[in-house]
């Protein structure tokens, strides 16, 4: 199952990669838009991490057969974390392995820099339209989305996700910085996570070596025998 960032979509290089790679390999693949995005319905300013997590857990029960890897990107990172949790509280079948590109998780309680007028808006509106580098337009920041993040904290205490965990990430990533998944891989017990820098990446990983960097992570965490901890 492949969890997109925010403000992506299911058409993206990684998830079309990824999906590519399963049909290789004889392995069934599942994308989607999480609502308010790319063909999905919904407003994207009515949406939060809690929103995105138990649409995607809703999917996974109805869709899931056997065992699952989920890989995240950007913000994807953080609902795979809340769904490998819920897969060991039995609420979800089990999770096989977890790969993450370019992502973190408990983002509202690093918020961005806002100035006095946005604090203000914040305040007075509940909402706040902050630009975006990469030419889609401004992405909202909302007062449902940083109070929704902190009551789904998934860093604060030491837990094992019971499979091999692969973090990719880029030391040029100006979105996400590179110690985002190094503070995953510390939160993880068991010793299953590995964390892979990449020099010259940047937030996004959607460079061919990138890609192929992805797809050996895939088959790593394939590879990787049956167990809880790896």
């Amino acid at each position: 199952m492949y969890l997109t960032g925010f403000k992506s979509d299911m058409e993206g290089r990684k998830a079309r990669r990824v999906a590519s790679a399963c049909r290789e390999r004889g392995l069934a693949s599942f994308r989607f838009d999480h609502r308010g995005h790319g063909a999905s319905g919904g407003a994207l300013e009515s949406g939060s991490v809690g929103v995105w997590f138990r649409d995607a857990l809703a999917l996974l029960r109805a869709r899931l057969r056997g065992e699952l890897v989920l890989v995240g990107a950007s913000m994807g990172v953080w609902l795979m974390l809340l769904l490998a949790r819920a897969s060991g509280r039995g609420e979800v079948g089990r999770v096989r392995g977890l790969i993450g590109i370019g992502g973190g998780a408990d983002f509202a309680d690093r918020l961005p820099t806002l100035t006095a007028a946005e604090r203000r808006e914040l305040r007075r509106s509940g909402i706040v339209w902050r630009p975006s580098r990469y030419g889609d337009g401004p992405y909202p920041l909302t007062e449902r989305m940083v109070e929704d993040g902190r009551r789904h904290r998934v860093l604060a205490k030491r837990w094992d996700p019971g499979c091999p965990v692969r973090l990719l990430h880029g030391m040029r990533d100006p979105d996400v910085p590179w110690p985002e998944s190094v503070a995953v891989a510390e939160s993880l017990v068991g010793g299953s996570a590995r964390v892979t820098l990449i020099p010259d990446g940047d937030h996004r990983l959607s460079r061919d070596s990138d890609l192929d960097r992805l797809e050996r992570a895939l088959d790593e965490v394939l590879a990787a025998p049956v167990g809880r901890s790896r």
